[in-house]
């Protein structure tokens, strides 16, 4: 399967570009497109990519078309310049063919003159995705790449619903509340496993990484015990357990628990009898959601304990617009 990428060109590319020296008295070092569009060609009919790419605009005006004029582009970097030469003036500099963008452009790469064309509209600064870009106002639409990331996203999908059709009980509770579902008493486990799957069809990577996140024991520890009251959030933002700040935010609180693991126990065990399970060192647990060999205290922290762990913790390109 071909992986999902950007379809513009990246530091290698630019690096790799070839060039030739163009003009009469004076030479200019310009991209050699003729063999830039045999490259570009060629990879594409490799990989079996559509030739069709679409330029359009981000936000279209109601009553007024959009038009840009694009001459040529500079490589600020290596000084190259991407444009396709007719000629050359009289007083030595070359000659532009214009290259005009509207609201909704169309690129057929099997002909030379739009590939051609494409290449030079890919590094202009307004282009979503230009290694220039600056204040975008136009985004690229290959149905090519767009196709393989529906693709991936589907393939993606399929491994996370599996995943979550395999969890039941406090277990599929307490990974829901970590991937963001407001879970409540009276939810049954399908009721559950819904919600999560709706989340996993909007971003199945997502939904994948925190199964398999190395601080998924401690997180879902965390988050249940902010469910059940027994973690809440003072007045200054901060999130306490008794005393003891926590930090003000998933990751300082992840760290926290990191760095405190007997803390974490106290929450733990707290949190174990809240929903019915008998507290227990969470080694195991931690361990299957990939933590490491991180060994918890046998007994929950003391109130004594808590008092002495608080803590707080250049626009390069000769355009014209018109409209």
């Amino acid at each position: 399967m071909i992986e999902a990428k950007e379809s513009l060109i990246g530091n290698e590319e630019r690096r790799n570009v070839i060039t030739m020296h163009y003009g009469d008295r004076q030479k200019f070092l310009i991209a050699d497109l003729q063999k830039e569009v045999k490259k570009l060609q060629d990879a594409r009919k490799e990989k079996g990519m559509s030739p069709i790419i679409r330029i359009n605009k981000i936000h279209i005006h109601e009553t007024r078309e959009t038009s840009v004029k694009l001459y040529n582009v500079r490589d600020p970097e290596s000084g190259v310049l991407y444009g396709i030469p007719a000629g050359i003036h009289k007083d030595g500099n070359i000659m532009w063919s214009m290259i005009e963008l509207k609201d909704r452009n169309e690129f057929n790469l099997n002909l030379d003159l739009d590939a051609r064309r494409y290449l030079v509209v890919r590094m202009y600064s307004k282009i979503k995705g230009s290694p220039f870009e600056v204040s975008p106002e136009f985004e690229i639409h290959d149905s090519e790449i767009d196709a393989i990331a529906g693709i991936e996203k589907s393939d993606y999908l399929v491994v996370a619903l599996s995943r979550v059709a395999d969890l039941k009980g406090n277990e599929l509770k307490n990974f829901a509340r970590y991937a963001g579902v407001n879970v409540e008493d009276s939810m049954t486990d399908n009721i559950i496993k819904n919600e999560i799957n709706q989340l996993a069809m909007s971003d199945p990577k997502d939904v994948l990484s925190k199964l398999d996140s190395k601080k998924r024991g401690i997180m879902e520890i965390y988050k249940g015990a902010l469910d059940y009251g027994i973690v809440f959030r003072g007045a200054d933002g901060y999130f306490m357990y008794g005393e003891i700040s926590l930090g003000n935010s998933d990751g300082a609180i992840c760290q926290f628990f990191e760095e405190n693991m007997n803390i974490l126990h106290s929450v733990g065990a707290e949190f174990s009898r809240k929903i019915g399970e008998t507290p227990k060192p969470l080694t195991d647990k931690l361990n299957k959601a990939g933590a490491g060999n991180a060994s918890l205290a046998e007994e929950p922290v003391t109130k004594e304990t808590k008092e002495e762990t608080e803590v707080k913790e250049d626009n390069n390109e000769s355009i014209e617009l018109d409209g």
